[in-house]
C-alpha cells in the first residue's frame, strides 16, 4: 500500500496482508493479468480488459516499477510480486528437499499442516495455483493454529512432553536448503 492509502481516520492498521498479496497474485495468474514469470500483462487477459474500464497500470517509484492501482491508496507492484516470488521460491525449495531427503513423493504426503496467521488465513487453492506447493497437495493441507504458542505452553506444563521431546531431538538432523 502507498502512503496515499485511505483507510479512513478510525483504522489503525491500513494495508495489504500476506494473504491478501497472495490472493491477488493467484487472481492475476488465474485471469492472465500476469505470468507466471510475475510480470503484470493485459495482453493474455479479454477478461481483464473487459472489467477494467479505466487504465490501472502505472508507473510506481524505481523501486517499485510497474503497480496496480486497485484504489484508495492501495496498489501491488512488480517489487510486491517479486518478493512474493522469492518466498514462494524458498517455500517450494525447503519442501522439496524435506521431500528429497525423506526419499517421499509428494504425492504419497497424507497430510501437510499449516501454522500460524498465514495457515490459517491464506486459500489453499492460491497457495498450490502461485507453486508453493505441487499440484494435487491443497486438498491435503490442514490448518494447525499457533502451534509454536500451543508448544510453548505444552512444555512449560507438561514433564512428559519434555522428556519426549529431549528424546526425540537426539534424532534430529540439520538439512542445508
Amino acid at each position: 500500500a502507498g502512503p496515499e492509502a485511505d483507510c479512513g481516520s478510525t483504522e489503525r492498521f491500513c494495508g495489504i496482508t500476506g494473504t491478501g498479496y497472495i490472493s491477488l497474485a493467484s487472481l492475476f495468474l488465474k485471469t492472465g493479468g500476469m505470468t507466471r514469470q510475475g510480470f503484470f500483462t493485459l495482453e493474455n487477459s479479454p477478461l481483464l480488459r473487459r472489467v477494467l474500464s479505466e487504465n490501472r497500470f502505472e508507473s510506481g517509484t524505481p523501486e517499485e516499477g510497474t503497480r496496480f492501482n486497485l484504489g484508495q491508496g492501495l496498489y501491488i507492484s512488480a517489487r510486491d510480486v517479486e518478493e512474493l516470488l522469492k518466498v514462494k521460491a524458498a517455500a517450494s525449495l525447503g519442501l522439496s528437499r524435506r521431500l528429497d531427503f525423506a526419499g517421499i513423493a509428494s504425492a504419497d504426503l497424507c497430510a501437510v499442516y499449516l501454522s500460524g496467521a498465514l495457515g490459517s488465513h491464506v486459500d489453499k487453492e492460491d497457495l498450490e495455483n502461485l507453486g508453493f506447493f505441487p499440484p494435487g497437495l491443497a486438498r491435503k493441507i490442514l490448518v494447525s493454529g499457533n502451534t509454536s504458542l500451543q508448544g510453548a505452553a505444552l512444555l512449560l506444563s507438561d514433564s512428559e512432553a519434555r522428556e519426549k521431546l529431549a528424546r526425540w531431538s537426539k534424532g534430529v538432523s540439520s538439512l542445508d536448503l
